[in-house]
């Protein structure tokens, strides 16, 4: 596998270690420590499918709860900006990275929309508190700002094939 290297690839691996080093997001996906977290963290997409093109229900249910982690092809990518005027020659690099936690649905609140997004938002608002308190001292992402989006929760049609589950998140940095 190839290691990491430049400012969009080493942006998307302090993403991954500050999420990994969130003590909220260890407790959802049953790490006791980072490296186990990591094992959870996914950047771009899952890996591929055992057959075939699509991932089968179970082995989505496998994964989860997972996170996919990327450059947000919602926003403005990333780029980079000059510090100094003239010199032309030191950068900062800034952009939006989208961060989906995807699980799944417990069958007890599989009928109660409230409890799920209630629920939803408890460890969400939890994990992006833990890195925001990370950010910004190595091996941590500089997270500038932080927008959440609408919880999403997989359609009835989609539930057949995926599984009933949540997505939601997005980080500026």
């Amino acid at each position: 596998m190839t290691d990491p290297a430049g400012p969009l690839s080493l942006t998307k691996q302090a993403a991954k270690v500050t999420l990994a080093d969130s003590a909220t997001f260890r407790t959802l996906v049953g790490a006791a420590n980072q490296a186990e977290a990591l094992a959870h963290i996914y950047t771009d997409a899952l890996p591929p499918p055992a057959a075939g093109r699509e991932h089968t229900l179970a082995e989505l249910e496998a994964y989860r709860p997972f996170a996919l982690l990327s450059i947000d092809p919602e926003g403005d990518g990333a780029s980079a900006t000059a510090d100094a005027v003239g010199t032309g020659r030191e950068y900062s690099w800034g952009g939006r990275i989208r961060l989906e936690i995807e699980q799944d649905i417990a069958d007890d609140d599989a009928a109660d929309p409230a409890e799920i997004a209630l629920k939803c938002e408890n460890t969400l608002g939890a994990i992006v508190a833990e890195m925001l308190e990370l950010a910004g001292v190595a091996p941590y992402l500089s997270i500038t700002s932080v927008s959440v989006g609408p919880v999403e929760r997989s359609t009835d049609k989609v539930a057949a094939t995926k599984g009933s589950y949540l997505v939601e998140g997005r980080i500026q940095a």
